[in-house]
């Protein structure tokens, strides 16, 4: 009650707040008289210093009004100059971030909220690269303090940019670009149809133009404007606009400025790889929610490679992988053995063309350092490992999609920028990319995803080329694969009940006496996406009924559980409620079975009813104690903070 009338009475004593937008805010006399009073203090670490010390000792109200001051030192200062850091490499962008976590979860003041608006947008400019800088790492601890509801108040503010004509009235290296531009749009849609794919500008006319028209004016607009006139000039150039448009993605990923790739960065109008995205988009519109939220990671950590520049980093990630994909493949995880796919195919370049004996051009020492770290090798490695592990399920999952297509646009692309070579074996470790057209060409030969009947039900297994190291499902009662390291030491085989569209349970499950084949199949379907299953096997109760065994799992691509037909009784293949003792009843619960472990009322403890009402009682006591010293520990700590309140305060 106290730090709410406190909040109340600093939001008050700051006055009404400025009527219209950020240039209203930013001529308020008040924010102007702060601002001014600090940036004309002679000892400004001094004053960091105190405001820091004090952060944690503040109540609410002076708390909210602290940020304000410090949020107006950082949004007010002038363009292109310099925070003031204090001692320890302290500056106003750190403490302002420490006062909003501080914050908690109050509630933001208007004057608060009005502040953290401006901080924002210069947060903004300075990601563009219109001041000048690059958001070092107390900015990017910034904004992740700053509450989300402000970044969207942003963008509702701030409408996205449009595609308009070139502007006529630009400066001269603009006109430049925007003049060699439209040069080689002319040179190009001269030629006909067939000719087009000669006349396409390589890889490094592509770089220069697109690093010309950025570094012009650096903005975003260039780059929208750059990319609609790219985009209506290879439309005109090639008849597989799935791989074109791809491969122009991918070229314009690598001149983009970094700034404007930050994982972090909520202004970016344009996301990097829009090109390269829409037409995974366009492939997985149906899929629904999941496939949108592939997208956004796969573009995210597209985004993390990209800004990943040094080489101690990138080398760093990539062993990173290669743990996770262990451990992944250990603990049989789709999860993580998924994750590690998306990143290791975002990491992925271009396949270069095999060099020998001094032919081909000539590369820089950082691209020699990168080649002698093997980091591509690496990469392509781990994709592999994954594709031949089989845990994934390449036909029906739609989180693979945008994965699939950026790898098969990979070698597509090449074969088209190298027709007279070939093939992808012409390319450099012609091996792994020879196998990586074999996997993309046993999935392309399937049905797409998300399609009924048995080819969406179908297993990897069954689809790919025996060079994926994958058992079909005659061979995995034989020699199971692959197997899995449980912590005991002991290893699992890796099974999976559905394959071929007829449900066939593990080793264990037949093992029961009381599971048997029948020669009639029960059709099972989906009941989210009526995919169809085939289950002969039944189990036998103690009173002679037979149910119908369905995996437990469901579907493993939509999660959804499969039903039997109106009548048929079903059972999930749990083998604790299928194993019988020769008592008649489930093994773990039989009092004859279990002799040993019965408690003191004679009865299986987790059935005993007397048992579990103690067991509760204790757990309700205990929580009664926790709750109890939770409370004392709060009204202690609330009488402290009383007691060591302020001067200001009493």
């Amino acid at each position: 009650m106290v730090a709410s009338s406190h909040a109340r009475t600093a939001s008050s004593s700051e006055g009404p707040v400025p009527c219209g937008g950020a240039e209203a805010w930013r001529r308020h006399p008040g924010l102007q008289r702060h601002w001014r009073r600090f940036w004309e203090h002679p000892r400004q670490a001094a004053v960091l210093a105190r405001y820091w010390g004090r952060a944690d000792s503040l109540s609410r109200g002076d708390l909210l009004r602290s940020t304000c001051h410090v949020g107006a030192w950082v949004a007010l200062a002038p363009a292109g100059s310099e925070l003031p850091v204090g001692e320890d490499g302290l500056s106003s962008v750190q403490l302002l971030a420490r006062l909003l976590r501080l914050r908690g979860k109050a509630r933001l003041t208007a004057w608060l909220r009005g502040v953290l608006h401006l901080v924002a947008l210069r947060m903004e400019d300075i990601a563009s690269n219109r001041l000048g800088g690059v958001l070092s790492e107390h900015w990017l601890e910034l904004r992740r303090s700053i509450p989300q509801s402000v970044w969207r108040k942003c963008r509702e503010t701030c409408p996205p940019l449009e595609a308009t004509p070139w502007p006529s009235a630009q400066a001269g290296s603009q006109e430049e670009g925007a003049q060699e531009v439209g040069n080689m749009d002319a040179e190009v849609c001269q030629v006909d149809g067939e000719q087009h794919k000669e006349e396409m500008p390589d890889e490094e006319v592509w770089r220069n133009i697109l690093d010309t028209t950025l570094h012009a004016n650096g903005g975003i607009l260039d780059w929208r404007i750059l990319r609609d006139r790219m985009i209506d000039c290879y439309e005109c150039c090639y008849t597989s606009a799935d791989v074109s448009r791809e491969i122009l993605g991918s070229w314009a990923l690598s001149s983009f400025p970094k700034s404007y790739l930050s994982s972090v960065d909520a202004f970016v109008r344009t996301p990097p790889g829009e090109c390269q995205l829409r037409d995974a988009a366009a492939c997985s519109a149906d899929a629904g929610a999941k496939s949108a939220t592939a997208l956004r990671l796969f573009h995210r950590d597209v985004c993390r490679w990209l800004n990943t520049s040094a080489h101690e980093q990138r080398e760093t990630w990539v062993g990173g992988l290669e743990t996770q994909l262990r451990e992944a493949l250990a603990q049989h995880s789709t999860s993580q053995l998924r994750a590690v796919f998306r990143a290791a195919v975002a990491s992925l370049s271009q396949p270069r063309v095999r060099t020998g004996g001094g032919s081909g051009n000539s590369m820089d020492e950082a691209a020699l350092a990168r080649l002698q770290l093997k980091l591509q090798r690496r990469l392509r490695s781990i994709v592999l490992q994954v594709l031949r592990s089989g845990l994934l399920d390449l036909l029906s999952d739609v989180r693979l999609l945008p994965m699939l297509l950026r790898l098969r646009c990979l070698v597509q692309g090449y074969e088209l920028r190298h027709e007279e070579r070939g093939d992808i074996c012409s390319a450099a470790s012609e091996g792994q990319w020879a196998l990586l057209k074999q996997f993309l060409q046993a999935d392309s030969a399937s049905k797409p995803a998300l399609q009924a009947s048995e080819e969406h039900s179908a297993t990897t297994g069954q689809v790919l080329e025996p060079v994926c190291g994958m058992q079909v499902a005659e061979e995995a009662a034989s020699a199971p694969a692959p197997a899995g390291v449980l912590a005991a030491g002991s290893q699992r085989s890796w099974h999976r009940s559905t394959t071929g569209g007829t449900y066939t349970p593990n080793k264990r499950l037949k093992a029961l006496p009381n599971v048997i084949e029948t020669d009639v199949g029960v059709l099972l379907c989906c009941g989210t996406c009526s995919q169809q299953l085939i289950s002969r096997w039944v189990v036998s109760h103690r009173f002679d009924k037979q149910f119908t065994l369905r995996p437990r799992g469901g579907h493993r691509s939509c999660g959804g559980k499969y039903l039997a037909p109106p009548g048929v009784p079903c059972k999930a293949d749990q083998i604790t409620h299928l194993e019988f003792c020769p008592h008649g009843t489930i093994g773990r619960d039989c009092r004859e079975c279990n002799k040993l472990l019965l408690c003191s009322h004679r009865q299986v403890p987790r059935l005993c009813k007397t048992c579990r009402r103690a067991r509760g009682t204790r757990v309700l006591a205990e929580e009664v104690k926790k709750s109890r010293s939770l409370s004392t520990s709060i009204i202690f700590r609330v009488l402290f903070a009383w007691c060591h309140r302020p001067p200001s305060l009493c």
